[in-house]
């Protein structure tokens, strides 16, 4: 009579030892899409936050298309439409239930990992994955193969967290390449992220260059924050500063030298001004 009784504590430990990595892949928050500001996509954000699995509060743009089981009609229904639409990632896919009115919409959506997906990015050299991080690289849309690529690119990347950073600011193995292409070599995931947030592009070199500028990168991110833009440059040359220097272009920003300012303490009379002098004016208040 005893058999059965340790054959059946046994089975369910089995089921149960089944059951548990299926319930930690899974996770469970609030959606919310509107209107793009540009209009022509639309912007999901997600939010979860509990003791089971943590912090999450991120947002992106997106198409349409990205919605599985969801139409511009249930979105733009005047009177109000029940929806239930996925989004499908490598890295998993997040179940969305909802209700949508006049293109905005909220609800709540499930997110069940890809068992597959953290191994495959083990065995690419990247650590910290977990369940956190594969969350939120599946609403980034971080796949192995941009991973490849972005080492394929000369990028050293290692972490999960790296992944995702670079994810959130979009630096793209093509982006990377249009770098190296203008002669920087930038390998460092930091120094990409940062280059993307201050929206340093090939372009914008381009431009700089166009200029008779050649900056480094530590150079390039400061000429951005502080708006040393070509056209500035230009305004500047034509007030009779022939090509000053990186530093001087950012201190004149720095210090609000303006053209108009030059101009404003030319009309004074006051000759023969360097950058060194406005810039001293400036700090001393004379305006």
């Amino acid at each position: 009579m005893r058999k059965p009784l340790t054959v059946v504590p046994f089975a369910l430990l089995a089921l149960l030892a089944l059951a548990v990595p299926r319930a930690a892949a899974q996770s469970r928050g609030t959606w919310a899409i509107h209107p793009a500001e540009n209009g022509s996509t639309l912007r999901l954000r997600l939010e979860t936050s509990n003791a089971e699995h943590g912090s999450f509060d991120i947002s992106r743009p997106l198409k349409l298309a990205e919605l599985r089981g969801l139409t511009a009609a249930q979105m733009a229904a005047p009177s109000g439409a029940t929806v239930h639409f996925q989004i499908l990632r490598e890295a998993g896919t997040f179940t969305c239930d909802g209700y949508f009115r006049q293109r905005r919409g909220g609800g709540t959506f499930t997110f069940r990992a890809n068992p597959r997906f953290g191994p495959a990015l083990r065995a690419l050299g990247i650590s910290g994955v977990d369940r956190n991080k594969v969350r939120a690289m599946a609403f980034l849309d971080v796949t192995t193969g941009w991973t490849r690529q972005l080492k394929a690119a000369g990028v050293n990347v290692h972490t999960a967290d790296q992944l995702v950073k670079m994810g959130i600011f979009r630096v793209t193995p093509e982006y990377v390449r249009s770098l190296r292409s203008l002669g920087y070599a930038v390998t460092q995931p930091g120094e990409l992220v940062k280059l993307r947030i201050f929206h340093v592009t090939a372009d914008s070199i381009r431009q700089l260059r166009q200029a008779g500028y050649h900056p480094n990168a530590d150079q390039l991110v400061k000429m951005s924050i502080f708006k040393v833009t070509p056209e500035f440059i230009s305004q500047v040359k034509q007030l009779g500063y022939a090509h000053p220097s990186i530093d001087e272009l950012v201190k004149m920003r720095i210090f609000h030298v303006t053209p108009d300012y030059i101009r404003t303490m030319r009309s004074r009379g006051l000759k023969n001004l360097t950058i060194a002098k406005l810039v001293r004016m400036r700090i001393a208040g004379i305006n």
